[in-house]
């Protein structure tokens, strides 16, 4: 059942996923020395319920997962991860300091692990979309070092006129970034 939820969810087939890992959760509740699994359960719930903008929800699910993981000393890459998760969702309800939060703690944790370079930089990306929502731009660019003119879209005039809206990761977000130019030149 777990496995095929996961299927179910890359094909955003998100109600059946969560029915799916019900399932698989139910079963491993009886089954002894199931934790990390039942975690996994609740993690995968999670990220379902949160592509069906459910964030509240999702969010619990992470925290349970989180719970679990921190319980039985889980492998501190998915303690991560659930940091991470639980941030994008508060970000999307814009609650953009709690999301910070975890963007900050996922780095942290993720930095004291090998090989999690790409999640780090995940960590980046979700800082540098959430510093810009707070209207916080100095801090945007004195933390990455941006040299490049940057125009905020606040009101999406720009991304609609663009024809860009929904190119992102949700239907009511930018899919790119403005530079300023003049004669070729940034």
């Amino acid at each position: 059942h777990q496995n095929i939820g996961v299927a179910l969810g890359d094909i955003s087939r998100y109600g059946e996923a969560i029915a799916r890992q019900e399932k698989a959760l139910a079963m491993f509740e009886k089954i002894p020395d199931t934790e990390r699994d039942q975690a996994t359960c609740h993690q995968e719930i999670g990220q379902q319920l949160i592509m069906m903008a459910r964030y509240e929800e999702g969010m619990a699910r992470y925290e349970k997962a989180l719970s679990m993981r921190q319980q039985i000393k889980g492998p501190e890459r998915d303690q991560a991860s659930c940091h991470l998760a639980i941030g994008v969702a508060l970000t999307d309800m814009a609650r953009d300091e709690e999301g910070m939060a975890r963007y900050e703690k996922a780095l942290s944790m993720y930095q004291q692990i090998k090989g999690t370079v790409r999640d780090q930089a995940t960590c980046h990306v979700n800082i540098g979309v959430a510093l810009p929502n707070m209207s916080r731009y100095e801090d945007a660019i004195a933390r990455y070092g941006i040299r490049t003119p940057m125009i905020s879209d606040d009101d999406r005039n720009m991304s609609a006129a663009f024809n860009t809206l929904g190119k992102g990761m949700h239907e009511d977000t930018p899919g790119h970034a403005f530079v300023l130019m003049s004669h070729g030149k940034v």
